[in-house]
């Protein structure tokens, strides 16, 4: 067992990460922001509700890691698997972020891209956030 965000999850013997035929890239901050700002990107973040609702990356979509079973068929409905999808969660290793990944390519997603940097860079930046349910994707 593993305490990822406060919540306890099983983790394979080696602690790899899950093995998908897809490597999600990583996004640094300005290319997320051009990315954004060019309608070219689908912003994901893995964090629970609870923390989505607090504060997240304006046009996001809320579908929480660990409940990814849960909230994927309503995400599902909303997103194509041709879009470029960037996941994030927290910031520092992004763990949730990285388990989310691994789902998203073992459902088919090809396109993902991962932002390490999390709510905490952008937010820590002075970017603009958006409270409240948003796309939380268990809502829509």
């Amino acid at each position: 067992m593993k305490q990822v965000d406060g919540h306890s999850i099983f983790v394979p013997i080696d602690d790899s990460p899950p093995k998908t035929s897809v490597t999600p890239e990583r996004v640094e901050l300005g290319e997320l922001k051009t990315l954004i700002s060019s309608g070219g990107v689908v912003l994901v973040d893995g964090r629970a509700v609870k923390d989505f609702e607090a504060g997240h990356i304006p046009g996001a979509y809320n579908l929480p890691a660990l409940e990814m079973e849960t909230f994927f068929p309503q995400f599902a409905a909303q997103v194509t698997h041709d879009q470029l999808l960037a996941v994030y969660c927290g910031g520092h290793d992004c763990s949730l972020a990285q388990i989310l990944a691994g789902s998203l390519a073992k459902k088919g997603f090809k396109r993902l891209k991962i932002y390490f940097g999390g709510y905490s860079e952008w937010f820590l930046g002075g970017n603009p956030v958006e409270r409240g349910s948003g796309k939380n994707a268990a809502r829509k």
